[in-house]
């Protein structure tokens, strides 16, 4: 970890690693603790890789001035909570975590996030909906000209997977990361189509 600190206050100048991680840490850590039921319930669902660009016309306005690049690995962990129902489909709580870069304007950024969704699984069409939010940490705020407002975002997702047998599901995530106008109303997100792989127990 102090290793990784020095390299990103080295390379990024914002804020340091440990700090980000601590923070979300702690929120992840307060979100299973709020959760109701058996806590021996909490299990990983799965974990893997992802990454994507973004696309002129998949994206929720104003568009970004550069092209982005967002490469992560996540986890995913079902929350004590869900139900069953008689048509086949399956709904499910779950938190999401994930690390890794966001690259843009000729500059990049060291991104950790964390947040809650929610799941829907119908085993015999071999698919998986789920939509997402959270908050992200960056490690920088401006991409060349383009200013985020500040090192804590808000995130939304929204993805299909597919289930490939053997334990593998391929999706398409489409991830939004924005400050929501809290940082005042001159900043721009950034909206990535991603592509993921993952491997579900």
């Amino acid at each position: 970890m102090k290793t990784l600190n020095r390299i990103l206050t080295r390379r990024y100048k914002f804020i340091p690693a440990t700090k980000i991680l601590r923070i979300l840490m702690m929120l992840s850590l307060s979100i299973l603790l709020s959760a109701p039921g058996d806590v021996h319930a909490l299990k990983l669902e799965a974990f893997g890789l992802r990454g994507g660009v973004n696309l002129k016309y998949v994206a929720i306005p104003p568009t970004e001035k550069y092209n982005f690049y967002k490469a992560d690995i996540f986890m995913v962990h079902t929350l004590p909570w869900g139900w069953h129902y008689s048509s086949g489909w399956d709904v499910n709580w779950r938190l999401t975590s994930a690390a890794g870069i966001l690259r843009g304007g000729g500059d990049q950024a060291f991104v950790v996030e964390v947040g809650p969704g929610i799941a829907f699984r119908k085993q015999s069409w071999r698919l998986i909906a789920n939509i997402g939010t959270g908050l992200a940490a960056l490690s920088r705020q401006h991409f060349g000209s383009q200013d985020m407002g500040g090192p804590v975002q808000i995130v939304g997702t929204g993805g299909l997977g597919f289930d490939l047998g053997s334990n593998l599901v391929l999706g398409w995530r489409f991830h939004h990361i924005s400050d929501a106008t809290i940082y005042g109303c001159h900043s721009k997100g950034v909206d990535t189509n991603l592509l993921e792989l993952g491997y579900h127990f």
